[in-house]
């Protein structure tokens, strides 16, 4: 995942604190938000066969440092992120 760091030394102090102000908003709001809950069981859904059947390794990560914060699935064999 991205540092403060990082993102500050690729695209500049303001959207590095842009993103720390969104985190922050993100983490405090979380709790009433129903929508991303069943986008991120759908996306859970889809991946369900590959991690059963495959044993395709991901990792879930929920509002962590970068530009979409909500969810990230990273799934281990694969260089894409799914957000």
């Amino acid at each position: 995942m991205y540092t403060k760091q990082k993102i500050e030394e690729l695209f500049g102090t303001q959207t590095a604190e842009y993103i720390q102000r969104k985190n922050t908003g993100g983490t405090s709001g979380s709790k009433g938000i129903r929508y991303e809950d069943i986008f991120a069981v759908y996306q859970l859904a889809l991946l369900s066969r590959c991690v059963i059947e495959c044993n395709q390794e991901i990792h879930l990560l929920s509002q962590c440092f970068t530009f979409v914060d909500d969810l990230v699935i990273d799934c281990k064999n694969e260089t894409v992120l799914r957000h």
